[in-house]
């Protein structure tokens, strides 16, 4: 079950570990100074994880206000998301994806071994 609607939002999960004692106000200051990422501006959903992957923080605004929501898994703990080596520590989802991860479901497979054997 999802009580949650992120159509039409760009959403970004930041795929290092986050201090998630922060509030609101704290997360959303990282998103825009390290990120560059307006998330008052409506359009935009940032995702933050524990360094255990046992619970996430997700902030959003739109024109009535501020979310933060938490979530945390019954059983097991998040995917972790890989980046880019080159590029920022951050990954875009589709609302779909977004949500399955938010359940505890995989939703990239698992990684190849990319090193050939000698």
């Amino acid at each position: 079950m999802s009580f949650l609607n992120f159509k039409g939002c760009k959403i970004t999960v930041v795929t290092t570990a986050t201090d998630l004692r922060a509030g609101y106000f704290r997360l959303e200051a990282f998103a825009r100074s390290t990120l560059n990422i307006d998330i008052c501006s409506g359009h935009h959903c940032v995702v933050f994880l524990s360094r255990t992957r046992a619970l996430a923080k997700i902030i959003a605004a739109d024109q009535s206000g501020m979310t933060l929501i938490t979530r945390r898994l019954h059983h097991g703990s998040f995917q972790q998301l890989m980046s880019l080596l080159d590029s920022p520590a951050k990954r875009s989802l589709t609302a779909e994806q977004l949500v399955s991860f938010l359940n505890g479901k995989r939703i990239e497979g698992a990684r190849k071994n990319y090193f050939k054997e000698q």
